[in-house]
């Protein structure tokens, strides 16, 4: 009961940090969670690994942060690699904003500083379509390695702005805002961060905002998700809503699957419960960043990897991507690749003045057919490539979408969205390698997406 107790608690108020690294103490409020890291005379030194993460311990990450600290890149120019250091807002591995001095992996000449977000997975998310945020700043400023560079990163529920000074001189500045009806990253741990270089951190400090929990007239209110997964733990959710009634609290139980159909808000609901959390529906977790991102708490029960397996439903089945892959029977061509097709897409962008370009070419043999290559220049935003398909082309009978599709080292995922008649959107995002694969996308991986003019 104590952990429940911990998260019905609220806090207000910033709370503020100073951390000279004296000590052994310093490790029990910090965890390396890669790469390494060594202190020596009160300042941190990282390692030339690929990438490095050293993040302030928290039991929930902070609705706001400041973090500064004067940051000296000494050693980097690895060939072929992309080099940075930088501070960040943590909520997790694949969820923060960074602020960093980056050195370009081919020319290793051309360094700058950027304020990046890396949403669910896709890096610089903020430049995404779908989590398009609007920016200011920014402007080109360089750095050399030997320098003292004093970063401040400020991030809150609504905006995002790092700062990055030399003395007494701003020498760059980058913002963002994040309307509520975008999913953003909002608040987080503070964090030090390097990418193949090594780097000085010394001078930290800053303020944290404790998450409070949403408060309401009388008892707060639990919503317990009835996880019945195959893999799941049967009955999970009526002892948990029990044990939670016997203390006094008001509970109420949903299946699993509502999670992503409806989007629950901290509006609704102080607490969220998702018990046997090692087994979920695909779109698990877009659907808690949502809930978070309102203020609200989330308690997380699993015997393994919390979201280890993540589950689609296909004729009222629950079975893994790759499952549903092999079901699919007779499937409907959506698209024949041809020479014609490029000329018949219609370009929606950001920045019409960046060129855009799209070829098509011979994939491997495996793949067979033709390929569509899509390059942009001086990407910076949104573009996306949108073609009409024959109303009846998909199908109830046709529920996963197959397509075969590879990237580069920048390209890590790819936006799919599907476009009806009255102006419903459906978008979701699929994890894309350097390499050939076939991917299959089933119905549930497309999200109703909410600033459509219908209800879906």
């Amino acid at each position: 009961m104590l952990c429940m107790l911990a998260l019905l608690m609220g806090v207000a108020g910033a709370v503020p940090f100073v951390e000279d690294f004296a000590g052994a103490e310093w490790s029990s409020r910090w965890t390396q969670v890669s790469g390494s890291f060594e202190v020596r005379e009160g300042a941190v030194r990282s390692a030339a690994s690929e990438e490095c993460w050293l993040v302030r311990r928290a039991v929930l990450p902070p609705r706001a942060v400041i973090v500064e600290a004067d940051i000296t890149p000494e050693q980097g120019k690895v060939p072929g690699k992309w080099c940075a250091a930088g501070l960040a807002a943590w909520l997790a591995s694949n969820n923060y904003w960074r602020l960093a001095l980056v050195e370009n992996a081919t020319d290793k000449e051309l360094r700058y500083f950027e304020l990046v977000e890396r949403l669910n997975g896709v890096w610089q998310a903020q430049n995404e379509r779908p989590t398009y945020l609007k920016g200011t700043g920014g402007d080109d400023a360089s750095w050399d390695y030997g320098r003292t560079y004093h970063f401040r990163l400020e991030c809150t529920q609504d905006r995002v702005t790092g700062t990055i000074s030399e003395g007494q001189r701003v020498i760059w500045q980058r913002s963002f805002e994040m309307p509520r009806t975008v999913e953003s990253c909002r608040g987080g741990m503070p964090a030090l961060t390097t990418m193949a270089m090594v780097a000085r951190f010394e001078n930290l400090r800053g303020e944290m905002e404790p998450m409070p929990l949403p408060r309401r007239e009388g008892l707060p209110v639990v919503l317990i998700l009835d996880n019945d997964l195959p893999g799941a733990d049967e009955g999970l959710a009526g002892f948990l809503a029990s044990w939670l009634e016997a203390a006094g609290l008001k509970t109420e139980v949903r299946p699993i699957g509502s999670l992503v159909e409806t989007h629950p808000t901290a509006a609704e609901w102080d607490v969220l419960v998702v018990p046997s959390a090692q087994v979920v529906p695909a779109g698990t977790g877009p659907a808690l960043a949502h809930y978070l991102s309102s203020g609200g708490q989330l308690v997380v029960t699993a015997s393994e990897v919390p979201f280890g397996r993540q589950l689609v439903s296909v004729a009222g089945q629950w079975v893994t991507p790759e499952e549903a892959q092999a079901s699919v029977k007779g499937a409907a061509t959506l698209l024949s690749v041809s020479d014609e097709v490029p000329a018949r897409l219609q370009v929606e962008t950001n920045a019409p003045e960046h060129r855009k370009t799209v070829t098509v070419e011979e994939p491997p043999r495996l793949v067979g057919g033709k390929a569509l290559h899509f390059r942009v220049e001086q990407f910076d935003g949104w573009v996306t490539w949108g073609l009409a398909v024959p109303v009846g082309t998909l199908r109830d009978e046709n529920p996963v979408l197959l397509f075969w599709a590879r990237g580069d080292e920048q390209t890590t995922h790819l936006t799919i969205e599907l476009r009806e008649r009255d102006g419903s959107r459906w978008i979701g995002s699929v994890p894309i390698s350097t390499e050939w694969q076939r991917y299959g996308l089933p119905a549930h991986s497309l999200p109703f997406w909410p600033d459509c003019p219908t209800a879906g």
